[in-house]
């Protein structure tokens, strides 16, 4: 089965909107805060972990 740009689209969208979930929301704040509070690129590792484990759990 192949996947056009819109499939992978659509995933990374969707996986963007759960993490905006009400029951994240509240957390997001105390999360990005300590993740910028601990090094210049904090909060850089903090996008790139939340996508590597969204696609992973996407992917397998």
């Amino acid at each position: 089965m192949a996947f056009g740009f819109a499939t992978y689209a659509l995933g990374y969208l969707s996986g963007a909107l759960s993490t905006l979930s009400p029951c994240v929301l509240p957390l997001l704040p105390i999360v990005l805060g300590s993740a910028v509070a601990s090094g210049r690129f904090g909060a850089l590792a903090l996008t790139g972990g939340v996508m590597f484990s969204f696609t992973a759990v996407g992917l397998f």
